[in-house]
């Protein structure tokens, strides 16, 4: 049987040998990583939203903490959650593709935009 974990990226900062990032710096980069993430080495587990394809920095033991889309069955980012239910709309990435794919096959240029409101 497979587990969601099954599908987590890996994401290596390796900053041994160099200078690395201020706790500041990181801290504004990803609210998820670490303080000390730009010093030395740092590993964690990553996983994409199913809706935008941003990866989300998750912690190997609270992948509860993230979103859960339980319409395609997969974790989505904080923005999608609340895109989705502000709109109503369920519109995972792969779904925006065949669209768009459809359309330029037939033709149509695609009206349909891969921007996303929240960026």
């Amino acid at each position: 049987m497979t587990s969601k974990r099954d599908h987590a990226g890996w994401l290596m900062l390796d900053h041994r040998d160099s200078p690395g990032f201020s706790e500041a710096e990181m801290r504004k980069a990803n609210p998820r990583l670490k303080p000390t993430a730009g010093k030395g080495l740092y590993e964690t587990n990553v996983v994409h939203c199913r809706h935008c394809q941003k990866g989300l920095i998750v912690h190997p033991l609270l992948m509860a903490d993230l979103p859960y889309c339980h319409l395609c069955d997969a974790y989505i980012c904080e923005s999608c959650k609340v895109t989705m239910a502000a709109s109503g709309q369920h519109m995972p990435f792969d779904k925006l593709a065949d669209l768009i794919q459809e359309r330029t096959l037939k033709g149509l240029p695609p009206t349909i935009t891969l921007e996303r409101p929240h960026g």
